[in-house]
């Protein structure tokens, strides 16, 4: 999946961007298919890290 958002829809934005990208993934997946998520440091944080824990534990 992709997508790709104008540079100004991001400030203070970008982490409810990648949740909503990461949210759909999830319901297009779910447990069925293992997952890989190629992500650049930018994209550590611990909300995410739980969510993904939780997409886990779901599978």
């Amino acid at each position: 999946m992709w997508r790709t958002v104008e540079a100004s829809e991001l400030k203070g934005k970008r982490n409810d961007h990648e949740d909503a990208l990461l949210r759909r993934l999830w319901e297009v997946v779910g447990g069925r298919t293992r997952v890989t998520v190629l992500a650049d440091r930018g994209f550590a944080d611990c909300c995410l890290l739980e969510f993904l824990g939780n997409w886990a534990s779901a599978a």
